[in-house]
């Protein structure tokens, strides 16, 4: 199965997308990361949308819910969100 993915020059396109859509998970953040990504579904379609500083921005169009949650888990442990889970916000500083 291909997963469709197109580059996108403009954060503004992915905002675009991003404000009609369900947000269903935000994994990364800009200011720790070069990248983070957005998973949303829009109707019964499912995206996610790359937003980076260092390298190109994406979509990507998952055509089933089983691919675009296991998308989910792939990118958490890619993030390390999955290890720091439990940690509380004061843990991170410490």
């Amino acid at each position: 199965m291909r997963i469709a993915e197109i580059e996108v020059y403009e954060w503004d396109t992915l905002d675009a997308l991003k404000d009609r859509a369900k947000i269903v998970e935000e994994i990364g953040n800009l200011d720790l990361f070069p990248s983070m990504s957005v998973f949303c579904a829009l109707g019964s379609d499912y995206f996610e949308l790359v937003y980076s500083d260092t390298e190109g921005n994406y979509i990507r169009y998952y055509p089933l819910e089983e691919v675009f949650f296991s998308e989910i888990e792939k990118r958490k442990e890619e993030y390390g969100v999955l290890d720091r889970a439990e940690e509380s916000f004061e843990d991170s500083f410490e």
